[in-house]
């Protein structure tokens, strides 16, 4: 087998602990800011953003903060809460950064407690690292806020691709930056679906991360921990 020259890693789930759903960080928003809105009310009204807005979310890349004001406003005037319902536009514009401030907040998962080290040990060792993510450009300020930023030599996410894993055209613009044959490359994810599916479909050698033993039948190498991949290059993978 060629020897391994990078390693790609997927981020919620794998590298950080997952986010809870959208419905829940919602919920927690109308808490923290303190909005008069029926829980219930709120749900509809996400629902139905997330259904007109999602399909524009490529075309927004390097304007996000265009597409939340739009995001969120459109869930305020469903809930009640616009200039049209008697509220100054200013006062509106307010409660929008303070929703902003609120889920960037929400956004900084967790690293996994072996993170930091495992990624260190790798680059020490001379291996190139990269992210592969399903996600909008905000990763990028995500990944700077945890400090794990500077260990990655590249960063793919799929509103950029315009590609979602397990397409593997997200893969493919990742080896591309990368600059290594599919062959070189290991993608570590925890999802089977999405990293194993999409990294085995793009040639590249999947690892999946189940931390939990869910998924012990698994036609892959699996590991509990990504403090196991150091090993793995090193034997199986050698």
């Amino acid at each position: 087998m060629t020897a391994v020259t990078t390693v790609f890693f997927d981020f919620g789930g794998t590298l950080v602990e997952p986010l809870r759903s959208v419905e829940e960080m919602w919920r927690d928003v109308v808490r923290k800011v303190g909005l008069p809105i029926d829980p219930e009310a709120l749900v509809r009204a996400q629902r139905e953003a997330d259904a007109r807005f999602a399909p524009m979310l490529y075309d927004y890349h390097g304007r996000m903060r265009d597409y939340w004001r739009l995001y969120d406003g459109f869930i305020l005037e469903r809930v009640g809460l616009s200039p049209a319902d008697g509220r100054p536009p200013a006062a509106i514009a307010e409660l929008e950064d303070r929703i902003d401030r609120a889920f960037k907040d929400m956004l900084l998962s967790r690293p996994f407690p072996e993170t930091h080290e495992v990624l260190a040990a790798l680059r020490t060792k001379g291996h190139r690292l990269g992210i592969i993510s399903n996600a909008t450009e905000d990763l990028l300020d995500r990944l700077a806020a945890l400090g794990l930023a500077g260990y990655f030599d590249t960063v793919t996410y799929s509103q950029e691709a315009r590609a979602e894993k397990p397409d593997p055209a997200i893969f493919r613009l990742a080896l591309r930056r990368a600059g290594c044959a599919p062959g070189e490359a290991l993608h570590v994810g925890d999802r089977i679906d999405a990293d194993v599916a999409g990294a085995r479909a793009a040639g590249i050698t999947p690892v999946l991360v189940d931390r939990h033993d869910g998924a012990p039948e698994a036609d892959c190498l699996r590991i509990r921990d990504l403090r196991e991949i150091p090993h793995l290059l090193e034997t199986t993978l050698h």
